[in-house]
This record gives structure tokens, sequence and C-alpha cells, in this order.
């Protein structure tokens, strides 16, 4: 088996179609944006799970900017296999994962996904955080590993938090900002690596 046909994606379930979004008090019952299919999940779950996240972590004790951040959250859940993101498409959308799995994949020179990474909802994984702040082409594909649950927060009700309560929004910016640097910085070693290793294969086919 070559290693394009070891990586590649499993074709995606198609979800069924959702006529209408609905929020109750205590839970979040949201039809998806885009992929995946509606989820539930209890207010008081989206809170804590939100005072795991790094992103968070500045207003991890401050309970009203935690109720009403996730006033703006939505929640979906993915089967296994189904893709979440797709490398070179626009977003809008932060994910949470909550449970379950999810494979970063990138594409190789001859278009085959190739997994790069297994994010776990167990240890609070996210991504998708850039595109809170520009609309630009994401990165990677990311589709779930197993089946998964995934809180998302999109760039439209982000700015109407951020609107709505800049004291609270302005640590979560800083803490965007910040992750946003170390994956360019971490992204740029890696190009570095590879220039490396490319020019020394030159300079070695010359002797």
């Amino acid at each position: 088996m070559s290693i394009s046909q070891k990586n590649q994606i499993k074709p995606s379930h198609t979800p069924p179609k959702i006529a209408a979004s609905q929020q109750s008090a205590n839970s979040v019952v949201c039809a998806p944006e885009a992929s995946g299919a509606v989820a539930t999940v209890p207010r008081e779950e989206i809170i804590q799970h939100l005072q795991s996240v790094s992103l968070f972590f500045d207003i991890r004790d401050n309970l009203p900017a935690l109720e009403a951040m996730s006033t703006e959250i939505v929640a979906r859940q993915y089967l296994t296999g189904e893709v979440m993101i797709k490398e070179g498409q626009s977003g809008s959308e932060l994910f949470l994962l909550i449970s379950g799995s999810a494979s970063v994949y990138k594409t190789t020179p001859d278009g085959d996904p190739f997994k790069v990474a297994v994010l776990d909802g167990a240890k609070n994984a996210f991504f998708g955080e850039g595109a809170l702040l520009d609309a630009e082409a994401r990165s990677a594909t990311i589709a779930a590993e197993s089946e998964a649950r995934c809180l998302i927060l999109n760039r439209r009700h982000f700015e109407h938090f951020c609107k709505t309560y800049p004291e609270w929004a302005l640590p979560v910016l800083r803490q965007i900002a910040r992750v946003v640097m170390i994956r360019f910085r971490k992204t740029n070693a890696e190009f570095m690596l590879l220039y490396q290793a490319l020019l020394a294969e030159v300079r070695g086919g010359e002797n």
C-alpha cells in the first residue's frame, strides 16, 4: 500500500438536513452552518470546556464572560471520515474538539492527502482560530478520525461578543494572536528545514 493510499481520507457521510436552529436556556441545539449534524450540549458542559481551553484561560474564572461566550457557540457532531474543514477553502469558524479525535491532512505535490497529526478531544484540542481574525484560506484539511463532537464559534458571533463585551474580548484576542504567531513560526521553521534539506541534496548532486 502506498503512503497516499494509507492516508487517504474516507468518503464523508452526508448528514441529515436540519430545518431550523433552536436554543434553550440551558443547552445548545443548533443546525450546522457548513458540515456536521446537529448536536446538543448542556450549557454547563460548554462553560466547563471553555475553562479548559488555553484560548480562554484569561477569562476562565469570569463566569459572566464564559456564559456570554457560550451563547455565541453552536454544537456539531461528525461521523468518522467526515471533513470538518478543507485545505484551500476560506473559513470563518473556530473548532473546539470536545470528544473524539480528528486527523490533520496536508496535500502532497501529487494532490493526495497525507496525514500529519491527530488531534484529541480529551486534550482540549482546537483548530481554525485564525478564521476568527480573517477569511484566509485553510492551511490543512481536518477530518473526524472517529465520531466526534465540536463546539463552533464563527467570526460573526465572535465579533458580536467583542463589540458587546470589549473588556472580556481583549484577553481572548491576545491568546488567539499568540497561538497564531506560534503556529506561524513553526511553519516558517518547517519551511526552513525543508529548504536546507533540498539545498543539501542539490549540492550533493553537484559533487
